[in-house]
């Protein structure tokens, strides 16, 4: 099956939850959504053309995500914007304006009440919103978007109030901030920047983190947290072509588990998978190979 959706590099790539839809994102400042069934014995080679374009965007897109059953999804663009789609008519129910280029993004549920029964103010102002335009599912309501820009700073859009909750207030010492991750099942969110950091924050806390370390000055690619029963790491993607998986909690950090089998292209993509026995990591680079990591 061959398809090529987009004029030039495609930027993102993702299954629907139903697995036979593809949603792509592309450096020709477009989304497109394509089928993903099976084909016929025989068909070998047959072309796969999108079943919707989505054009809004006026730079590259650089990352998607997919709410609920995949009615309506996001994108984020270095055009400084993140937009919500209807998938069904192709077209933006609102868009959000970022304080810079959007370089990565990682959706997430808005957070939830501390113990103490004080909701932080900077993210409670979505939880009362109402939906005004029959096009946005109810799923939205409930999620924030956490996306690391071009400038250093991260910043927190919550679709509830359809606005900007938080910004970081000093940008990154280590530049760009490439890739981001958030854990909702221990409020941690990471971010990798283009030198080569990560920094490590609780969201209920944002003002300071909780620890920032870099092995060299390699860009972060991507970034998956990897929930041990026990313990918490984060599976790192490089330019160097040496992910690894490092240890955060309990303590940390540490290297964990070195990623080898590379021949030091740069690992763009990660993704964690839990198995049945044991963790799984999935990489794939600039070699044109995708790798499986049992961890």
């Amino acid at each position: 099956m061959l398809s090529r959706p987009h004029l030039s590099t495609v930027t993102h790539l993702q299954f629907f939850p139903s697995s036979r839809v593809l949603l792509s994102s592309g450096a020709d400042f477009s989304l497109t959504i394509l089928p993903a069934e099976p084909i016929a014995p025989g068909s070998n080679g047959a072309r796969i053309s999108p079943v919707r374009t989505l054009r809004g965007h006026t730079r590259s897109v650089t990352s998607t995500a997919i709410i609920g059953p995949g009615r309506n999804i996001l994108s984020s663009s270095l055009d400084s914007t993140v937009k919500l789609w209807d998938v069904s008519s192709s077209s933006i129910i609102t868009s959000l304006n970022a304080s810079s280029p959007v370089l990565s993004m990682s959706l997430g549920e808005r957070t939830p009440v501390p113990p103490d029964g004080e909701e932080p103010a900077s993210l409670a102002d979505g939880a009362n919103a109402h939906i005004s335009d029959p096009r946005e599912v109810a799923e939205a309501q409930s999620k924030i978007m956490f996306c690391g820009l071009q400038d250093g700073t991260f910043e927190i859009f919550d679709l509830g109030s359809k606005s900007s909750a938080y910004r970081s207030s000093h940008p990154s010492a280590f530049g760009a901030l490439t890739a981001v991750s958030y854990s909702q099942d221990h409020h941690l969110l990471a971010t990798g920047s283009a030198k080569g950091s990560v920094t490590l924050y609780d969201i209920r806390a944002l003002a300071t983190p909780l620890t920032s370390f870099e092995r060299n000055d390699s860009q972060i690619e991507d970034l998956r947290f990897v929930n041990g029963e026990s313990e918490v790491g984060l599976a790192i993607a490089t330019a160097d072509g040496l992910p690894y998986v490092a240890g955060i909690v309990p303590e940390g950090p540490m290297v964990r588990a070195e990623l080898v089998g590379t021949d030091c292209d740069p690992v763009k993509s990660i993704r964690v998978r839990t198995g049945e026995r044991r963790m799984e990591v999935w990489s794939a680079g600039n070699d044109a190979v995708v790798r499986r990591y049992l961890v």
